[in-house]
């Protein structure tokens, strides 16, 4: 009790403490471990449009705990908002922030002010405002009523200005256009917004017409939706749908008057998506005659929009009500925790899945319920899309469960289906260390204390709660663990050679399920512990006693090894001798880890090397731990008892490529030859000219050696060939010759080489080969990496590579150029699209040149070409021209009826590759009804808005050619009616 009250004051300073910071300019806070953030400003609004604006703020003090959510709040209604309102949610922490907020309305006014929240509370800067950019007033068409075979009421309903004055409003209709204008006929019915309606009269008896309202203000023109209807048909409203679920809907509507005659078929017809649909679409009868009808639709798609609108026919039409749209329901498929379900995280989160794609989800849409001591819990985040979002819970303090539920789908589309609340899988929240209770450690010898190596030593031990797999070292290294069962676990380790000999270190590291984890333990809890001594003894060295190069009769090795050590006799060791006969092992002397080993050289000249056996010596040190393994690699005696000239033989070196050199001091070279010799390397075959460097000869040659033995014989000069072969590096380069998707490119090699190489080609899309020249077809535009190595066969690592992009384009989308009207004969300018490399005409008929993007043609007759475009690319379009082909520039036609039925309801001049001058129209009496200079305005039968009487008259056109000629042309045209 103590503590929520102390929050309560703390929560009623903070309050008071921002509004007192929002009332006068003050320093940076200094941050407290009690207090809401502090939020300085909220920036000025700007970059505003239509729809969007760019917002943001400035959290300056985090009031001494982390800011889990700042943004901003919105509302059109609320001067002071909060975040029950709108809400754009723009990251975590301290620091100045800012977004594009979207999806508003224009022409209004907007509240905002930023927001930041942690675990104390949430805080907000001073409010401003911003009103968006106007548009187009929103209309709707309302459903045409009271249908007669002569009339029909009409109108519409203008919910929002647009932020401008509506100065116009009112419906348009055509019988032609089945989207009328107000080019079309209109009636204006009024301004400002609202619902208006007005009684159409004078219309044409069992006539379709399409009509829509249409509003407008400063920023344009605005329409409602088309609705189609026929004079003397039955007059019907749509219904709007109601109980939609996921796969039903109860749809209808009214026959509110039956028309010309009796209804003989009523219903609904319905459509996939936004749009006006009629019979031809879903037809749901739902029998006939006056009055409102409705029927349930199954087998609808989940979270589908619809169009659906009522119908009636009679003898006359088949009228339809207004278009309704609907959308179906989706279904709430699960809320599944995510990662683990027992846990200490500061912050967990749900995965939530719907059965089609949803938006306009927030956290508004779920709470979180908790047990146990759990504190303060609340959403902080939302975030995914379609049909999988992950929803974000600040987990409070103190422990227990956190349950995440599905209270509403406000604001979501489609609308989900399920009842609510759905309640998510839970969250255990537990952020108590776990303890180790018991530990102890023994070794499997005959002294649980002590282990020699391959000794196995256990680590037993037990927690007070269920774990995480523990890690435990033992010796330094991570063992495997076996679960006893009960929180008990046992670790094993085989203690090895590499082992450090003493006190065997240990380590247990738990963590509970939640994941809290405890100090570690390096002790056991009964005071136990196990001593190492497991080192195999082993040889350090062997080394001559006496001075080399003898003709002694015996010398002594001196034998040393790295522990005291016992069972040392000459059965233990061998001798390794070259050259002589008859060495043997005649006495043994010494203790402790030190003794002498004295060798009878015997007869010859050669060396002689004292080895330790590798196995069955016997030797072991005080703990009983035997001999690792031999020992080869002591010193050598040479032993020279007669005064030959020295043998040298030489073997020559494998050949190498530059820049690696031969070491002709490598023993291999002088293999073969006597012991102890001295060797020195010479160029020329009088070993009169010194080798600088023969321990890295870097040029091919024949090259010297001389051997010299202790007593100064010196041997002759053997020759050795060295081999270094020179190769230069390749330089690779490469070109190709088009980049066209679904066409070969063909790439050859224009790499500079010296002597044969080995070529490898690869690209980033799986193609390869091993030619001087290559060709890949790449199956989708785009950019790939197409690379060259190039290596020398003497020498592979003499090699070097190159790798350039290569855009793969496609083929410009071939279209059907504008006709071309042409006279007979005279020669007229056509024009490709410039984008092509080269252009051929098909066929050639008539053409100054096929082969160009501009040829002129003169034709007698109307040809199709074909202009195959190539581009840079390779890449081929075929486009097609119409050239149509006239004896003369004029032509009138010789009747029109301009009646109003949409047909030959004008007079035009036609004209061929000339301009009007001026086109003149006279009756019978030789007076001018009508005159233009604009070949697009033509006569329409009335002279001073006065319709002109049925009769024949007369016409005269002046025209100018292509080539600057005055052209006339006059004839008669009969108006008819």
């Amino acid at each position: 009790m103590r503590n929520k009250l102390l929050k309560s004051l703390l929560l009623l300073f903070t309050v008071v403490l921002i509004q007192n910071r929002a009332a006068a300019q003050i320093p940076d806070p200094v941050e407290t471990d009690t207090l809401a953030p502090y939020v300085s400003t909220t920036t000025t609004v700007t970059n505003v449009t239509t729809s969007s604006a760019l917002v943001g703020g400035n959290v300056t003090g985090n009031g001494g705990a982390v800011v889990t959510e700042r943004g901003v709040v919105y509302s059109t209604t609320n001067t002071s908002p909060t975040i029950g309102d709108g809400k754009l949610i723009i990251g975590s922490g301290n620091g100045a922030y800012s977004q594009v907020l979207s999806g508003l309305r224009g022409g209004t006014t907007y509240y905002i002010r930023a927001y930041a929240t942690n675990i104390i509370g949430t805080s907000y800067g001073v409010a401003t405002s911003f009103t968006t950019a106007s548009v187009p007033p929103f209309i709707t068409t309302n459903e045409v009523s009271a249908v007669t075979g002569t009339g029909a009421t009409a109108g519409g309903d203008v919910s929002f200005s647009g932020g401008a004055t509506v100065t116009e409003r009112g419906v348009v209709y055509s019988t032609s256009n089945n989207l009328p204008t107000v080019s079309d006929t209109k009636v204006s019915i009024g301004t400002g917004t609202g619902v208006f309606s007005q009684a159409l009269t004078g219309l044409a008896t069992g006539t379709s017409y399409y009509l829509r309202a249409y509003a407008i203000n400063a920023s344009g023109t605005a329409y409602g939706a088309v609705v189609n209807f026929t004079t003397g048909g039955a007059t019907v409203s749509s219904a709007l749908p109601s109980l939609v679920t996921t796969n039903t809907a109860v749809l209808g509507g009214e026959v509110t008057a039956i028309g010309a005659s009796s209804v003989t078929d009523r219903g609904i017809v319905l459509m996939e998506g936004t749009g006006t649909p009629t019979l031809a679409d879903t037809k749901i009868a739902m029998g006939n005659g006056f009055g409102a009808f409705s029927q349930t639709a199954t087998g609808l798609k989940p979270a589908t929009t619809y169009s659906v609108r009522a119908y009636a026919t009679n003898s006359t039409a088949t009228n339809y009500g207004g278009t309704q749209t609907f959308t179906t329901k989706t279904t709430l498929l699960s809320i599944n925790t995510t990662g683990q379900v027992i846990t200490n995280a500061i912050v967990v989160t749900y995965a939530v899945s719907f059965a089609q794609p949803v938006s306009g989800i927030t956290t508004s849409n779920f709470s979180v319920t908790h047990t146990g001591s759990i504190n303060n819990p609340y959403l902080t985040a939302i975030t995914g899309s379609g049909n999988a979002w992950n929803i974000t819970s600040y987990t409070g303090t103190g422990e227990g469960t956190l349950t995440l539920n599905f209270v509403n789908d406000n604001g979501i589309f489609p609308l989900v289906n399920n009842a609510v609340p759905v309640a998510g899988q839970t969250f255990t929240i537990d952020r108590t260390a776990p303890v180790v209770l018991l530990a102890s450690i023994r070794s499997n010898g005959n002294d649980t204390a002590w282990a020699r190596s391959g000794d196995s030593v256990y680590l037993t031990f037990r927690a007070n709660e269920a774990l995480r797999t523990p890690v435990v070292t033992v010796a330094g290294q991570t063992v495997a663990l076996t679960d006893l069962g009960g929180n008990l676990w046992r670790a094993g380790y085989l203690t090895k050679p590499t082992d450090t000999d003493g006190i065997v270190p240990f380590t247990i590291s738990i963590t509970d399920l939640a994941g809290n984890t405890a100090a570690t333990v390096t002790a056991s809890t009964n005071a136990t512990q196990v001593g190492f001594d497991k080192t195999n003894p082993a040889v350090s060295s062997i080394n001559r006693a006496d001075a080399n190069n003898t003709n002694a009769a015996s010398v002594s090795f001196t034998v040393a090894f790295d522990d005291v050590v016992k069972g040392v006799d000459a059965t233990d060791f061998s001798l390794t001798t070259t050259g002589l006969s008859g060495a043997v092992i005649t006495a043994i002397t010494g203790t402790g880890s030190v003794y002498t080993v004295t060798v009878g050289t015997g007869t010859g000249n050669g060396t002689i090397r004292l080895d330790l056996n590798a196995s069955a010596t016997g030797i072991t040190d005080r703990s009983g731990n035997a001999i690792a393994s031999g020992f080869t690699t002591g010193q050598v005696y040479a032993i020279i008892k007669s005064l030959a000239t020295p043998v040298v033989k030489t073997n020559d070196p494998a050949a190498v490529c530059a820049p690696s050199v031969v070491d002709l001091t490598d023993a291999a070279v002088t293999a073969g030859s006597d012991p102890a010799l001295t060797y020195r390397y010479y160029t020329d075959a009088a070993a009169t000219v010194p080798l600088s460097n023969p321990s890295a000869v870097g040029a091919s040659g024949v090259y010297y050696i001389t051997g010299t033995n202790v007593f100064n014989l010196s041997s002759a000069p053997v020759a050795v060939t060295v081999t270094v072969i020179t190769v230069q590096k390749p330089v690779p380069a490469f070109s190709f010759d088009s980049y066209c998707v679904n066409a070969p490119v063909n790439f050859t090699s224009t790499s500079v080489t010296n002597g044969a190489v080995n070529y490898t080609w690869s690209d980033n899309n799986g193609h390869a080969a091993n030619t001087a020249s290559a060709s890949f077809t790449y199956a989708a535009t785009g950019t790939y990496a197409v690379k060259l190595k190039l290596s020398s066969q003497q020498c592979p690592a003499i090699a070097d590579s190159i790798t350039r992009p290569i855009t793969i384009a496609a083929p410009t989308a071939a279209i059907r150029m504008p006709l071309v009207d042409a006279r007979i004969g005279e020669p007229t300018q056509l024009q490709a699209r410039t984008f092509g490399a080269s252009y051929t005409w098909l066929p050639g008929v008539g053409l100054s040149n096929g082969s160009i993007a501009n040829p002129k043609v003169s034709a007698n007759a109307e040809q199709q070409y074909r202009i195959a475009i190539k581009e840079a690319s390779g890449c081929v379009t075929v486009d097609t021209l119409l050239v149509r082909v006239f004896e003369k520039s004029i032509y009138v036609p010789t009747v029109f009826s301009p009646n109003g039925d949409g047909r030959n309801d004008k007079l035009f001049v036609n004209l061929v590759s000339a301009q009007l001058k001026v086109f003149r129209v006279f009756n019978r009496y030789g007076k001018k009804v009508f005159e233009t200079s604009n070949s697009g305005t033509g006569w329409d039968g009335t002279f001073n808005g006065v319709a002109q009487p049925l009769d024949t008259y007369a016409w005269y056109v002046e025209a100018i050619d292509k080539n600057g000629n005055i052209v006339v042309e006059q004839g008669g045209i009969t108006l008819l009616r």
